[in-house]
């Protein structure tokens, strides 16, 4: 599974305890999302298809079709869009 992958591959996972204060709900969020849209959908026989298919589900889908709660339901390239035309504003 992805814990073995990682593990192969050097990766240290985070681990913290049930109501952590430093449990990141945004991050395991998005990759509940990335593993069940992306990684388990279909089998990768090789490593080296996974770094492109990560840039073609991120920039297209994640980050310019997926409505975010936490962000006020803007898509995140809408809501970056909407916060530099603010900073620039001030």
């Amino acid at each position: 599974g992805f814990m073995d992958l990682a593990e192969q591959t050097g990766i240290r996972q985070s681990m913290g305890r049930v109501d952590d204060c430093f449990d990141c709900a945004f991050v395991e969020s998005f990759f509940a999302t990335l593993k069940g849209e992306l990684l388990y959908t279909r089998s990768w026989p090789t490593l080296r298809e996974t770094p492109s298919a990560l840039v073609h589900w991120i920039q297209p889908v994640y980050k310019r079709r997926r409505r975010l709660s936490s962000i006020d339901m803007l898509a995140p390239v809408v809501y970056e869009e909407q916060h530099q035309v603010q900073c620039h504003a001030a």
